[in-house]
């Protein structure tokens, strides 16, 4: 059973300007003619700014996305990205993103999800002066755009897409007549966001080195091992760890599933609860 991803007709739902990070990790090696859509307004699916609430997961807006593009777009593969900004694995010590990128056939029904995650670039600041509000401006990096509103009116007074002075005195004045301080943040969507472009295309080359795993049994793409399974036995008292020993792999299309062993010989007694109670 053959799996196709050499499609050249490729199409992305995005109304912030994804395309180009994709296509730039993607259409050379896949022979790819990625283009981009704009006729689902994905904001309607949630917003970073937080005046529409995301209802599903990222994992399932993403596949959702890339479902649409194909219906909307009438072509075998689609792609849908989304990303999620919260708490990592270091707590709310680091705030932390993660970016995903789904990629779904429709004629061959298998969907592939590229994830890439680190620490996030979201900064925000209450600015009781408006030179304060610029001073927060000037320390964002090239092209990085910002938004502004007062938190008491926030769906009210919420300004985005600021990149340049005017625009953000413009902007500060107005949520000031309501309450100051006011809000300055970064706004997060991918047009505006280099650093979020950035975690986006490590996303891409994910999903392009699963594109090019395939299942052993009906060669769909996507075989990655990536479950942990956890047991690995600690190297000084024996007594299985919650380290993993292995990660599964397994078909999304035909159910195939298989194991591969960690390279570790053991886990660390610092990481076992009997040594390190």
């Amino acid at each position: 059973m053959s799996s196709n991803t050499s499609c050249q007709d490729v199409v992305i739902l995005t109304k912030h300007g994804k395309e180009q990070v994709l296509a730039d990790v993607l259409e050379a090696e896949l022979g790819w003619q990625l283009r981009a859509t704009d006729a689902f307004d994905t904001d309607t699916l949630g917003t970073f700014s937080g005046d529409v609430e995301r209802q599903g997961s990222a994992e399932q807006t993403a596949t959702q996305k890339a479902l649409l593009a194909c219906e909307l777009e009438g072509v075998e593969i689609g792609l849908g990205s989304e990303g999620s900004f919260g708490a990592g694995p270091f707590g709310q010590l680091i705030p932390w993103q993660v970016e995903l990128v789904a990629c779904h056939n429709a004629r061959e029904g298998w969907t592939v999800i590229g994830e890439a995650q680190g620490p996030s670039c979201h900064l925000h600041r209450e600015c009781p002066r408006l030179e304060d509000a610029l001073h927060f401006w000037t320390q964002a990096p090239q092209g990085q755009g910002l938004m502004v509103y007062a938190p008491s009116q926030k769906a009210q007074t919420l300004r985005k897409g600021i990149v340049d002075k005017p625009a953000l005195i413009e902007a500060y004045l107005a949520a000031a007549e309501v309450e100051t301080p006011v809000m300055v943040e970064y706004d997060l969507r991918a047009h505006l966001c280099p650093a979020r472009r950035s975690v986006i295309a490590d996303a891409a080359r994910d999903l392009l080195e699963k594109l090019n795993n395939h299942c052993p049994a009906c060669k769909a793409p996507g075989f990655a091992y990536k479950t942990p399974l956890p047991g690995l036995e600690c190297e000084q008292c024996t007594c299985p760890t919650q380290q993993p020993k292995a990660h599964l792999a397994q078909c999304q299309r035909c159910g195939y599933e298989a194991q591969q062993s960690v390279p570790m010989a053991g886990a660390s007694p610092a990481s076992c609860q009997i040594c390190n109670p």
